[in-house]
């Protein structure tokens, strides 16, 4: 009996042995060295190819991609072309300098703005009224013609002077009506002025892009004038004749015009007329307009 419980204890002895040798190996294995991964391999990084501006718009041609180890890269270069090529610059950039992404203005910026007036070209801002800037109608991008109105001295004997119209540019773009302009179209920030019937009465700040001379144009008609804006289809490039309207050459259209009759549902009656024949039977006659069209119609008096 006592060698068949020593055997036991031996036996159990020996597998607790085992147990500690079993864990000892498991545990040693997961400290082993795990084998090191493939190295990255060299990462693209854009950099400015020459000096550039400020509102500079980057090209393809002012980026240059460098191939550099993962480990000199340095945080927030930008390597994907996309991200540079389109964007305005908001500081100016030296050679070999890499692009970030606060090296670009945001898209809310009105650098943007500036920046998309081409070369050679000017913007300027007109305050209208809100008839006068075709509120409502107009957006930025748009095409519109300038006419102006104002008062030109009078070359006749009498002297004094003439209100003269014309359409003092022709096809300009509006850059911005308001806070929205053509690099940011919706602006929720901008405030209303409410009117008494339900509707702004404000005037209206529009900006169009033009060239110098036009932009010197402008501001004569905007200071001794009167200044709107006409709306045209982007795609009409028909040139529009040079011409001016003079208040007086109305009154020649208003000759012209065609006298209307009355055209009231009330007919215009007039008393009994002679007529030559029978002196004896008396008529009163009438004339109906209906629809602008008018007859004359006769009713037999009574006898008496």
């Amino acid at each position: 009996m006592k060698w068949s419980i020593a055997a036991l204890i031996a036996l159990g002895a020996a597998g607790a042995v085992g147990a500690a040798v079993l864990v000892s190996s498991l545990r040693a294995g997961t400290k082993r060295p795990v084998p090191m991964a493939a190295e990255a391999g060299p990462v693209s990084v854009l950099y400015a190819k020459t000096d550039l501006p400020m509102t500079y718009v980057v090209d393809a041609g002012a980026i240059e991609s460098r191939d550099l180890p993962p480990e000199q890269v340095e945080e927030g270069c930008l390597s994907d072309p996309v991200q540079v090529v389109g964007k305005v610059l908001a500081a100016p950039m030296r050679q070999g300098q890499a692009f970030r992404a606060e090296s670009f203005v945001g898209s809310d910026s009105l650098v943007r703005l500036a920046a998309a007036v081409p070369q050679g070209m000017r913007a300027i801002s007109l305050s209208l009224t809100p008839g006068e800037a075709m509120e409502g109608i107009v957006y930025p991008g748009s095409m519109v013609d300038v006419l102006a109105s104002f008062r030109v001295p009078d070359d006749s004997a009498s002297g004094g002077e003439q209100l003269v119209s014309m359409t003092l540019l022709k096809g300009v773009q509006l850059l911005a009506v308001e806070n929205r302009t053509v690099v940011n179209p919706q602006n929720d920030d901008e405030e209303e002025v409410p009117s008494r019937y339900g509707r702004s009465t404000a005037s209206r700040l529009v900006t169009l892009m033009v060239d110098p001379k036009q932009a010197e144009l402008l501001q004569l008609a905007a200071r001794y004038g009167k200044i709107c804006l006409a709306m045209r289809n982007p795609m009409d490039t028909a040139p529009v004749e040079d011409s001016t309207t003079l208040l007086s050459q109305l009154n020649s259209v208003f000759r012209s015009a065609p006298k209307t009759l009355d055209t009231s549902p009330m007919s215009a009656a007039r008393p009994a007329q002679a007529r030559p024949g029978d002196p004896d039977d008396p008529v009163w006659t009438m004339v109906v307009i209906r629809g602008g069209v008018s007859s004359e119609e006769s009713v037999p008096l009574p006898a008496e």
